[in-house]
């Protein structure tokens, strides 16, 4: 929803482009309908038990183990609702830094809500397993959809240096963590 306002932009002339985005707002409507469905239904429909004995394969079984979690998250709303709440303050914090660092190195061009673009959706490609977490990608990434959200505002740079200052940013900030997890590691708990 977010990319609404830069789809005319960023989609002029490309018939496959408008296709694309068509195509997966199509299936993004029906997992959420899907995924409404089962959090809002008082019984389970017997789904589960049919695609089991149907179909038996590894697909199936992640499916099947995501529609148990969402009977599951059904019982408990609130800490759904905490989580969602916790992921979206997260996603805020993020695109504030990012801000705030392309702002600190001088990249005057993008504002807020390009950047609150450019930030989640690199994310999300940052977890592709294509190089060792994520280096190289996900600033390659932000560069380009940076690129592409900014692409009337006449600021042509290397907007991939704001993400490696913020991944960079982010690792010295957990660093101190090793010493608590190092501390805390070898302690078992008693069960029971």
């Amino acid at each position: 929803a977010a990319m609404l306002p830069f789809m005319g932009r960023v989609m002029a002339g490309s018939q496959q482009l408008v296709f694309l985005a068509v195509a997966v707002a199509l299936i993004a409507g029906v997992a959420a309908l899907i995924v409404c469905a089962c959090l809002v239904s008082a019984r389970r429909v017997g789904l589960t038990k049919w695609l089991q004995a149907r179909f038996d394969n590894r697909p199936v079984r992640l499916v099947v183990t995501m529609l148990d979690a969402l009977a599951l998250y059904r019982q408990k709303p609130g800490i759904v609702a905490i989580a969602i709440g916790l992921g979206v303050f997260n996603q805020i914090i993020i695109v504030i830094a990012v801000t705030l660092i392309g702002w600190r190195l001088g990249f005057v061009g993008p504002g807020v809500w390009e950047y609150g673009v450019a930030a989640p959706l690199t994310q999300l490609v940052n977890v592709l397993p294509v190089t060792p977490g994520g280096i190289g990608v996900g600033e390659a990434a932000f560069d380009q959809i940076l690129r592409l959200v900014s692409a009337g505002t006449g600021v042509a740079a290397g907007f991939g240096s704001i993400f490696l200052a913020y991944r960079s940013f982010s690792i010295i900030v957990t660093l101190p963590g090793i010493i608590s997890y190092l501390c805390f590691s070898g302690v078992r708990r008693k069960i029971g």
